[in-house]
């Protein structure tokens, strides 16, 4: 999952978190009822999709998994605060279907024009920082 199309994932460090940014195309979102039968998507773990602005539709996925340093977790609450340039997203808990809840990460679906972004992302008083994501180049 990258802003380029390839299958890395950007990475940053904070001295509690490690943080795995990723950013693909919009992605199906699924209720844990519709993930029954359904064959791919993402499933909420909340209650309904969220939407970030009003305006054109989503055109991307933007993910952010976090795992505690110490020990490896993944990281499932509190709900952390992404903000992609001076936007602050309207994020859930979700994980990929084919994958499972081993996949848990917050995001959403969202219109992002090609260009560059930051990516900023806080959870327990401490700031990730994705500078330069590169989205349709």
């Amino acid at each position: 999952t990258s802003p380029t199309g390839s299958e890395k994932n950007m990475e940053r460090e904070t001295s509690s978190y490690r943080f795995i940014l990723g950013i693909e195309e919009a992605e199906e979102m699924l209720t844990p009822e519709q993930a029954k039968t359904a064959k791919e998507g993402e499933v909420m773990m909340g209650t309904s999709p969220v939407s970030m602005q009003e305006g054109p539709m989503p055109n991307h996925h933007l993910e952010v998994q976090i795992h505690n340093k110490k020990n490896g977790d993944l990281i499932k609450e509190p709900m952390p605060k992404i903000t992609v340039g001076d936007k602050e997203l309207m994020i859930m808990a979700m994980y990929g279907l084919k994958s499972g809840e081993s996949d848990m990460h917050f995001g959403n679906n969202l219109y992002l024009a090609d260009g560059n972004y930051t990516v900023k992302v806080s959870i327990g008083g401490e700031t990730a920082v994705f500078d330069n994501v590169v989205v349709g180049r």
